[in-house]
């Protein structure tokens, strides 16, 4: 079932209805009983859409289609994927929303949608990925506001959500992911303060909130982000003075242009610090 699985697939139409091999062809590897667990097709001529038919494959643990110029939406049928733990449609040609169906995938561990068409807004059951430890949205059309279930995502490192349309403020539950580590929101339409829950996210190295409508202060609790390296708030709305306790612990890049910040820089910064003010 899963062999004819692959040839509704249509990118190994080469091997006609002969179905028997399956796992010797490229870009395919199966377990001992013989089921599909991998597929990448970095080196298979892959076009057109992707086939509901691929919700046929019960096994598949990683499933790399980037860089292959797909079209059509992304299938429904990828939810029933209960066992796939990394999942890359980057840099193609897909459009549509991403399905409410695909909160099912409770294996996930790496998801990569970026550099798509995609539409519509971020379905908050991808909240229940809570294996997921990579989410890359960045580079799509997606609108609305991020979900707060996305704060239930307990074992994110990686969170890119840059060049979209989302809007909103950033919702308090995504600090509480004590893990995340990278963190990209720039070039969206996000409104509202500059949390003061950043304090929480103590594993963060990398925060760019540049390019979106952010406002008030920067809050002081920032300073206690202790593993920050690179910090960019560039192009927002925010006012006031640089709070002393942003350097008490510098990052190593900061960079605060293009907003309405007043009064002078505190004399102990440190003059290794990469600052635009």
């Amino acid at each position: 079932m899963e062999a004819k699985a692959l040839l509704h697939l249509g990118w190994w139409s080469w091997h006609g209805n002969d179905t028997r091999g399956h796992c010797r062809w490229k870009g395919i590897a199966c377990n001992k009983a013989g089921s599909i667990t991998r597929i990448d097709c970095s080196w298979v001529a892959v076009s057109g859409s992707i086939s509901p038919e691929i919700g046929a494959l019960s096994s598949l643990k990683s499933l790399d289609l980037s860089h292959k110029g797909l079209t059509g939406e992304l299938p429904q049928s990828l939810g029933k994927l209960t066992l796939l733990e990394k999942l890359d449609l980057s840099n193609n040609f897909i459009n549509g929303s991403i399905p409410l169906d695909w909160g099912k995938m409770k294996s996930l561990k790496q998801l990569n949608l970026s550099g798509n068409q995609i539409r519509g807004p971020i379905p908050p059951t991808l909240g229940k990925l809570t294996n997921l430890e990579q989410l890359d949205l960045s580079f799509n059309q997606i609108t609305g506001a991020i979900p707060r279930e996305i704060g239930n995502l307990k074992n994110l490192s990686e969170l890119y959500l840059s060049k979209n349309e989302l809007n909103g403020w950033i919702p308090s539950s995504i600090f509480n992911l004590s893990r995340l580590s990278l963190f990209y929101l720039d070039s969206n339409l996000l409104e509202g303060p500059l949390p003061q829950e950043m304090e929480n996210l103590k594993a963060l190295r990398f925060l760019d909130l540049s390019n979106n409508k952010l406002i008030g202060p920067i809050p002081s609790q920032i300073g206690n982000c202790l593993v920050l390296e690179e910090l960019y708030l560039s192009n927002n709305h925010i006012t006031g003075s640089i709070p002393f306790e942003v350097f008490t612990c510098p990052p190593h890049t900061l960079d605060l242009s293009h907003n309405f910040i007043e009064g002078e820089i505190p004399h102990q910064f440190d003059n290794d610090l990469y600052f635009t003010f």
